[in-house]
């Protein structure tokens, strides 16, 4: 997160209790600088995570029902740019 914010010093992580024998649901919070657009954002984990075979990039949230049960990892987000 820090390359859309060079100044990011702090992310708010919070966890959830999911029905589930292993793994974790994250969501995730932070600001950006101004001007940044989500193709930029999806680019850039798209980027990251292209050689990574259990890591998928969703379009929008990932559901949960998704991986159970699975080797992947999900990864989505949501851009709110009012926020």
């Amino acid at each position: 997160l820090q390359f859309f914010n060079k100044s990011l010093q702090n992310i708010q992580f919070s966890t959830s209790l999911i029905p589930v024998n292993r793994g974790i649901v994250a969501t995730i919070y932070t600001r950006l600088e101004n001007g940044v657009k989500i193709n930029q954002i999806e680019s850039t984990y798209k980027d990251v995570y292209k050689n990574k075979p259990f890591i998928r990039i969703k379009d929008g949230l990932p559901q949960l029902n998704e991986v159970i049960g699975t080797n992947y990892t999900d990864i989505g987000f949501v851009y709110n740019e009012t926020t």
